[in-house]
Order: structure tokens, then sequence, then C-alpha cells
């Protein structure tokens, strides 16, 4: 008796594995993704960080932690950028003193934020080009 290919067996077992697959291992329908964060959305969280920094109170922290966790999910976000938030999110907690350390360091990450959270992609229409020079002479002598 003949042995079958192994690869022919592995064709096989690819032809028949969606037949066959349970209903979970189906691609999920794709989600839009998320918008970069808006300018405002970004100003927003940086005078939320400068509130907590200032009062050092859960009223004012809660905002600050909560904004600066629902952006880490964006994925347009730099890693520079996510770097902050979570810095922001962690320092964003009531302490029992508010030290100048702990406000400074808040602070310098709220002012830093808005650079560092830049846009980084390029458009993706390019520039039409310019419309090249017509040649004086009809032999184009002396045109590059």
């Amino acid at each position: 008796m003949a042995r079958p290919n192994a690869c022919a067996l592995g064709l096989l077992a690819a032809a028949l594995l969606p037949w066959n697959a349970p209903p979970g291992a189906q691609a999920a329908p794709k989600t839009p993704e998320p918008d970069f964060p808006s300018q405002e959305t970004l100003r927003t969280m940086q005078l939320s960080a400068i509130n907590c920094a200032r009062e050092n109170t859960a009223i004012t922290c809660d905002p600050s932690r909560k904004s600066a966790d629902g952006l880490l999910d964006n994925p347009w976000l730099s890693a520079s950028c996510k770097d902050d938030l979570w810095e922001i999110r962690q320092k964003s907690v009531t302490a029992s003193s508010n030290s100048y350390k702990r406000r400074e360091a808040l602070n310098k990450l709220a002012e830093g934020l808005q650079n560092v959270c830049k846009p980084t992609l390029k458009p993706l229409v390019a520039p039409a080009p310019a419309a090249a020079p017509k040649p004086k002479s009809g032999f184009n002598f002396g045109t590059q």
C-alpha cells in the first residue's frame, strides 16, 4: 500500500480547514479604527494633568487618569506619546503630600504632550508636480 505524499496531505488539510473550523475561529467583523486624537482632546488631557498636579484631589486626578487610559489604545499614537500618557496615568493619583517633585513631574509631562503626540504621517495625496517650462527654441538646445 502506497503512503500519501506529505504535500498532498498538507493541501488536503488546508482545503478542509475552513469547513471544519469552529464558529469562533472565523474572522471577527472589522471594527473601524479610531481617528488620531484632536488637538482639543490632547489639550483637555494636558489641562487635566496640570489640574491634578496643582490640586492633588481625587476629583481632579480621576479625569486625568481616565483620559490618559483611554488614549493608550489608540493605534495612531507614537510609542513616545504612549510612554508619556502611561507616566501621566501612573502619576495622576492623590498623594499624601503634594511635593514639588510630584507637581513638576506631572507638569513637565503635560507641557510636552502636544509636541510629543503630533501626527507623524505625511498626507496620502502627493502634491501635483509643477508644470515643465516650455523651451524657447524648437530644438531644445541648452535646456535641461
